[in-house]
């Protein structure tokens, strides 16, 4: 009899796990032009409304019931949609190439009580495009993100001027501030005037106020997630521009179409060729001066559908200079002094997807 009552829950148990399997449908998400994995793409069933969004390698994953049939929907701001009606009995992988979309269209506004999608809000997480970063107004023509992110509710701005972020009740250097997750110490040019993030490299960035995820570790004030670029992969682009206070040149494109990729891009600042020009037509033999550089490298090379490597190099430095010539008897006498101060990193980063829910990151910098 015993046996008999095993067998049967043994049966119960067997048909119900068959009867809910379910399967995955995942893939990756680039951008059609450059090749660009885009990074937070909705996707969900429109019939259902579950739904995901791509991480920060334009990877997603989602599950749904065997013989289920799904009007899946990938969304991202400034690109077109794309839906596809798919009935699932396999695990299956669907990557897909979004195109951008810069017409403007009729916009109707209506209120919905509830949208699953809509309320992903992570708490206390403030994130601006790059685009509406750039179209914001700024001294001397110099767009600068720790500027976009004072205009947040709970940012306090500190000292007039500066781009230090002070966050609840913590002060600048209490924040956790990465590139391409490295932890960077300095962040300021000309005393906290202007910050070392160049736009025109950065892909994403993300201020966490609070409820700091367990991979970033415990921290007193706040984490700032910065993302660079991984370059194009479809043809070469360069951008060159002068202005008041710097000068700036990028370079991007493929090394090998569709596979690797490299960015390249160099700023610097202007002030010390004003002072020695102005030193020079005074014939004056006393020069002094400032100026500062920010250079970014960044290699990205997928060797397969399921890995890529990163390699990526930033350096930046302030220099504070005093020169002064003085003759006596003949013979002529130069003192140089100065003064540097900056940050130098590099990290290779190996990335690699096991399977439609696991995958590994790892970074040594």
């Amino acid at each position: 009899m015993k046996k008999i009552i095993i067998l049967s829950i043994a049966f119960i148990i067997l048909n119900t796990t068959l009867s809910s399997q379910t399967f995955t449908i995942s893939g990756y998400i680039e951008d059609s032009k450059s090749g660009e994995r885009l990074i937070g793409v909705n996707i969900y069933d429109k019939k259902t409304m579950k739904g995901t969004w791509s991480n920060n390698f334009g990877f997603y994953s989602i599950s749904f019931p065997e013989n289920k049939n799904i009007d899946l929907s990938f969304s991202f701001v400034g690109y077109k949609n794309i839906d596809t009606n798919i009935t699932i009995n396999k695990n299956l992988k669907i990557s897909i190439l979004l195109e951008q979309n810069n017409i403007l269209k009729k916009i109707n506004i209506t209120k919905e009580r509830y949208n699953r999608i809509e309320n992903k809000t992570e708490v206390g997480t403030h994130q601006i495009s790059m685009e509406q970063i750039k179209m914001l107004p700024s001294l001397t023509g110099e767009k600068d993100i720790m500027r976009a992110y004072q205009l947040m509710p709970g940012v306090q701005t500190g000292s007039e001027g500066t781009t230090g972020l002070y966050i609840r009740g913590g002060s600048p250097d209490q924040n956790l501030i990465l590139l391409d997750d490295i932890p960077l110490y300095y962040i300021n040019h000309l005393g906290g005037f202007f910050s070392v993030f160049d736009p025109d490299i950065i892909k994403t960035t993300k201020l966490i106020k609070g409820g700091f995820p367990a991979r970033y570790g415990g921290r007193i004030s706040a984490v700032f997630d910065v993302r660079m670029d991984d370059g194009n992969k479809k043809e070469y682009k360069k951008k060159i521009s002068v202005g008041v206070l710097s000068t700036k040149f990028l370079l991007e494109g493929p090394i090998k179409k569709d596979k690797t990729s490299f960015i390249v891009s160099l700023r610097r600042c202007n002030l010390d060729a004003l002072t020695i020009a102005s030193a020079k037509l005074q014939n004056n033999n006393k020069m002094s001066g400032y100026t500062f550089y920010d250079f970014y490298v960044k290699i990205n090379y997928k060797y397969s559908d399921k890995g890529q490597l990163f390699f990526s190099l930033y350096n930046g430095n302030d220099k504070l200079f005093f020169n002064e010539i003085t003759s006596n008897n003949n013979f002529k006498y130069i003192n140089n002094d100065e003064i540097k101060w900056g940050n130098f990193l590099t990290s290779i980063r190996w990335y690699y997807r096991y399977n439609s829910r696991l995958y590994s990151n790892f970074t040594f910098a």
